[in-house]
C-alpha cells in the first residue's frame, strides 16, 4: 500500500523453498514441500511472483556446517562444477557476470531449448556439508523453476558487519 499500486517487491528466499517440486535431490528433498514464501507472498499482494535464481561458478560461501542445532557458521571454498551442470556451461561462456532472462525460452528454439531440459545445478540452503559436495546439486528444469538467473561466476564469503 505504502509503494503504490505500480511498486514491485523482491522477496529473497533460499533455493529449495523457490523451486519446491522442481527439486530431485533426497538431500534437499524434505524442504522443497514447504510451502512456497514467493507464491504465498504473491497471493497475499495479488501479484505473480518473478522468481529470479542466483548461481555462481565457484569460489567461498559462508554456510552453517550442519542442519542441527549446535551449527556453526564457516566459510567454505566450494570446488569448480562438475561437467554439463549449468555452473560449468555458465562459466565456458567467458562471462564474469551476466542476467539470462528466462521468458522467451521455447522447445523448438536450438538457442534456449536447453534451459527446458533438467540441469544439474548447485543448491545451496544454508548449511553446506564439504564431505558430500555432490548432494548440493539437484536437477532443474531452469525456464519452469525461475523467471530469470542472475550468474556470477567467483562468489566471495560474506563480510559481516558485526564481526564474530
Amino acid at each position: 500500500e505504502q509503494a503504490g499500486p505500480e511498486a514491485k517487491y523482491i522477496l529473497w528466499t533460499y533455493h529449495f523453498r523457490a523451486l519446491a517440486t522442481y527439486v530431485d535431490n533426497d538431500y534437499l528433498r524434505p524442504f522443497s514441500r514447504r510451502p512456497l514464501a514467493a507464491e504465498a507472498f504473491g497471493e497475499y499482494l495479488d501479484q505473480e511472483p518473478y522468481v529470479i535464481g542466483f548461481r555462481f561458478g565457484d569460489g567461498w560461501l559462508t554456510a552453517y556446517d550442519s542442519l542441527e542445532e549446535t551449527r556453526t557458521l564457516q566459510e567454505w571454498l566450494l570446488p569448480a562444477p562438475p561437467p554439463d551442470s549449468f555452473e560449468w556451461i555458465a562459466r565456458r561462456s567467458g562471462e564474469l557476470v551476466f542476467l539470462l532472462p528466462l521468458d522467451d525460452v521455447r522447445r523448438d528454439d536450438p538457442a534456449s531449448s536447453w534451459l527446458e531440459q533438467p540441469l544439474l545445478t548447485r543448491q545451496i540452503i544454508g548449511a553446506y556439508d564439504a564431505k558430500q559436495p555432490e548432494e548440493h546439486y539437484a536437477l532443474v528444469r531452469f525456464s519452469r523453476a525461475f523467471d530469470a538467473i542472475v550468474y556470477i561466476d567467483r562468489a566471495t564469503p560474506v563480510q559481516h558487519r558485526w564481526g564474530r
